[in-house]
């Protein structure tokens, strides 16, 4: 039959290619120097993204469109991290700052923890959109229900989709 890509999505790092080391995620309003701060794997992934990996978001919403360099820095954690951070469930609309990075994000959504192939212990992740965090390269991800092969004219598509998420269009 004739293959059809359904997603299409960016992230950087690659997931799924080894751990990456996690960042240190800090709430805002709780900088106590005497505390260890949470830790996650960062990605900065295009709006497509959770849908291409199939990450279901269980509160909030993933990034759209409007999440761009002229809007709020927003930030989207794990299920794991927001239970860390806030046990209570408060995390919608609380902010954080994400490793070495000086600007403080919005979260705007909970998605359910991946687990890495290769890593020994279960870390949570933060995404943060590549439209407001922008890397020197990005990869591309595509899920399609056919052979790779059958997917050649819908690809196009898909890529010219993904560099207009990133930017690139």
């Amino acid at each position: 039959g004739e293959g059809r890509v359904e997603a299409g999505g960016a992230p950087s790092p690659y997931p799924f290619r080894g751990a990456m080391p996690p960042v240190p995620i800090f709430r805002e309003g709780h900088a106590d120097p005497g505390t260890t701060p949470a830790r996650a794997v960062q990605y900065v992934v295009s709006s497509g993204f959770f849908n291409v990996m199939e990450i279901p978001v269980l509160r909030g919403r993933a990034f759209g469109s409007a999440d761009d360099a002229r809007s709020i820095p927003v930030a989207v954690v794990g299920a794991g991290l927001a239970r860390q951070l806030w046990p209570d469930g408060s995390t919608i609309g609380r902010r954080i700052r994400v490793g070495r990075d000086t600007v403080t994000r919005t979260v705007v959504g909970i998605v359910a923890d991946t687990r890495e192939v290769s890593a020994a212990e279960q870390l949570s992740e933060v995404y943060v959109p590549y439209a407001q965090a922008p890397r020197a390269y990005v990869g591309v991800m595509m899920r399609a229900r056919a052979s790779v092969y059958a997917v050649v004219g819908s690809r196009t598509r898909v890529l010219a989709g993904v560099a207009d998420a990133v930017g690139l269009g």
